[in-house]
């Protein structure tokens, strides 16, 4: 038996407050991180609140790749608040964090509870970015104290709602729209070639493919553009909810990795990664025929299919450099050296990491060196 589930409620083409209005609450709890309060970005929310004279707290320390000493804070910032209402506003890492500050509450209460008096907040992520896709997925990924990725996957921390406003995405800076763009670009082709692939994830990986294409380049150019940030955002939600049914694979993992030893963006690691990566898994017959159906789909289509999967690959190199992103990691200023002398950390990573279970090919120690030389 199969089972496809997509129980978060997705509300676009309206503004975030006319949507908190709609659910008269009580008491608030809003996670978000710096940059949105300097930004203003928050102020519509808060102004709606205090106009409304409902209660509210800001838990506003979020960084990027959230720690666990971040998530402990959190959580005892939402048990001395109560609310019957989160709402998590910004990139991924707000995201995340809320999750895992709610996977930790609901926890401890289990513990602590019968499960009748244990009631779980309404949940509402707004991404500000569009790439992670973490409003639609049960997926969060934390930052241990040794620096490893840890992810935690549960329906507890499934988002109730997701608020597609495209407006608050227009202060993102360039990089930021082209890093977060290539996450969801990398979610939704490892979601079409995942061991655990099905036609539900496939529909909706392809139109975020499509989505990308035609879009992310016109959002990274002008940032005031939105109608492709409102088409960036639907493509990351749909990339979302194809990995959330289908799980990812080895580009991920090595981002995760690559990205932690060299203090890199997640969405700039799954950049430098992804053709590489996408060359390294279609050596596999199946996987090549995935990638041509994907070609064939946006148009690529040459003589053969191999030659469909190599026009596929190298169009996604063109679209980095018109990105302006980076294909080595020397163009960062990171010396080789830093990769060698972790580089048995980072294969120990890699093979461990939840994503590489759907990778469509089995991998060697060698093979996981073989394409992380290639990006040095």
């Amino acid at each position: 038996m199969k089972k496809i589930m997509n129980p978060t409620q997705i509300i676009y083409d309206t503004s975030a407050v006319d949507y908190i209005a709609s659910l008269k609450p009580k008491n608030v709890c809003i996670t978000t991180d710096p940059i949105m309060l300097k930004l203003g970005i928050l102020d519509p929310i808060r102004d709606y609140l205090k106009a409304q004279k409902i209660a509210y707290e800001i838990f506003s320390d979020v960084q990027p790749d959230p720690s666990e000493a971040l998530v402990q804070k959190g959580l005892m910032h939402i048990i001395e608040t109560k609310p019957d209402l989160i709402i998590a506003l910004g990139g991924g890492s707000a995201i995340d964090l809320a999750k895992a500050i709610v996977f930790y509450c609901i926890k401890i209460k289990e513990k602590l509870m019968q499960s009748e008096y244990i009631h779980k907040p309404l949940f509402v992520a707004i991404p500000t970015t569009s790439g992670t896709g973490s409003e639609v997925t049960n997926y969060a990924v934390i930052t241990s104290s040794d620096g490893k990725k840890q992810v935690i996957q549960s329906e507890l921390i499934q988002p109730d709602v997701a608020i597609l406003d495209a407006s608050l995405t227009l202060s993102a800076p360039d990089n930021l729209t082209a890093e977060t763009g290539f996450d969801a670009l990398t979610h939704a082709l490892e979601a079409i070639v995942s061991l655990e692939s099905n036609p539900f994830s496939e529909a909706y990986a392809l139109k975020a493919i499509e989505l990308i294409f035609e879009n992310l380049i016109p959002a990274y150019q002008t940032c005031t553009h939105l109608e492709s940030k409102k088409n960036m955002q639907l493509a990351s939600t749909m990339a979302g909810m194809a990995f959330n049914q289908s799980g990812l694979g080895l580009c991920h993992s090595i981002a995760h990795s690559i990205g932690a030893t060299c203090h890199l963006s997640h969405g700039l690691s799954n950049a430098l990664v992804l053709p590489e990566v996408m060359k390294f898994n279609s050596r596999n017959h199946q996987v090549r025929d995935q990638y041509n159906m994907v070609s064939q789909y946006l148009g690529l289509v040459l003589d053969s299919p191999d030659m469909n999967v190599k026009a596929l690959i190298e169009s996604i190199r063109i679209i980095k450099q018109r990105l302006n992103l980076p294909t080595h990691l020397h163009e960062l200023n990171i010396p080789m050296d830093v990769i060698l002398s972790n580089m048995p950390k980072i294969i120990t990573e890699v093979k461990q990491d939840f994503c590489s279970e759907s990778n469509p090919i089995n991998f060697t120690d060698e093979d996981i060196r073989g394409i992380i030389m290639t990006i040095c």
